[in-house]
C-alpha cells in the first residue's frame, strides 16, 4: 500500500503533498495510539477507535501494527489489563518501526 501512496511521485508538488499527508497521519495516529486505552465511552468506544486506527495504519501499509490492533479490537473485552497493555505496547512499537522503515524507504518523507 505504501508504494501506491509514496512511490513514483513526480515533481515537488507531489512530494510535498505526500510529505504533508505522512506527517499529519503519523502525528494523528501516534497521538491516538498513546491515548486509545484512556478513551471515554467504555469498551465500545475503545474498539471503534481501535478499528479506526487500524484502518489508518493499514492505509499506509504498516501491517505489523495493524495485526496487534486487530487482536485488540476483536478481543478488547476479554483481554486482561496486562494483555491489553502488552498488545498496545507492541502496536506502538510496530507503528514506530513502520514509520522508520517508510522514511528509510522514501527519505523525502522526513524532510
Amino acid at each position: 500500500m505504501a508504494d501506491q501512496w509514496f512511490a513514483d511521485l513526480e515533481g515537488e508538488e507531489d512530494i510535498s503533498g505526500a510529505r504533508k499527508m505522512f506527517s499529519l497521519l503519523t502525528k494523528d495516529v501516534g497521538t491516538r495510539l498513546i491515548a486509545v486505552d484512556q478513551k471515554e465511552g467504555g469498551p465500545e468506544a475503545i474498539t471503534r477507535e481501535i478499528h479506526a486506527l487500524r484502518g489508518a495504519i493499514g492505509s499506509i501499509g504498516l501491517a505489523a501494527c495493524a495485526v496487534d490492533l486487530h487482536e485488540l479490537e476483536k478481543n478488547w473485552t476479554t483481554l486482561t489489563p496486562d494483555q491489553r497493555t502488552t498488545l498496545l505496547a507492541s502496536a506502538r512499537k510496530a507503528f514506530q518501526a513502520g514509520v522508520i522503515a517508510l522514511v528509510s524507504r522514501f527519505p523525502y518523507l522526513a524532510r
